[in-house]
């Protein structure tokens, strides 16, 4: 595994990092001189594959659950009885679904606080707002007492003696629009 010497007892389960495999293999029979034929194939992929070299490499595995299968020719072509190594590459984090669970799931949290703290400022800021305009009325309705309004009256009826109709109607309407 990654060009070092993977015993049999040790973990099947490899890492993504751990995907460059070679398979190192030998059947004794001193009657074929060392011309002996090999198939190999490696699940789930089901064709095999004739060799007379003592050694298959599969440089970059994707992640996932392999099976390796070997079988050797006697002299007469009769198969020996297959050998099988099973092995898991596990991918890496960021192809997990947790993985990706757990991102939407923060991603909907901080969406979640952004509304609620854009929901807050707006309430506050129409708060504000509306505490701006009742204190402006109140300073309007100070500023509206007797006195004032009987001033405002006066002034008007006095241009509507002189027969200045236009001034008149012009503060009629100021004053109207004032209360």
């Amino acid at each position: 595994v990654n060009n070092k010497l993977w015993k049999e007892g040790d973990a099947t389960s490899l890492s993504h990092k751990q995907s460059n495999i070679q398979f190192d293999y030998f059947t004794i029979d001193f009657s074929q001189n060392r011309n002996i034929e090999y198939r190999y194939r490696l699940l789930p992929d089901s064709s095999w594959t004739h060799t007379l070299h003592s050694s298959a490499t599969y440089p970059a595995l994707a992640a996932g659950a392999y099976t390796f299968e070997l079988e050797s020719s006697d002299r007469y072509g009769q198969w020996s009885e297959k050998t099988t190594f099973n092995f898991r590459i596990v991918p890496p984090l960021w192809e997990t679904f947790s993985f990706w669970a757990s991102c939407f799931s923060l991603l909907a949290v901080l969406l979640s606080l952004y509304f609620k703290s854009r929901i807050r400022r707006l309430e506050r800021k129409a708060k504000v707002e509306a505490q701006v305009r009742e204190l402006q009325q109140v300073a309007l309705r100070s500023q509206m007492t007797p006195h004032f309004i009987f001033n405002c009256l006066n002034t008007i009826q006095g241009y509507i003696a002189e027969q200045n109709t236009k001034v008149a109607a012009h503060y009629v309407r100021h004053f109207s629009r004032l209360t």
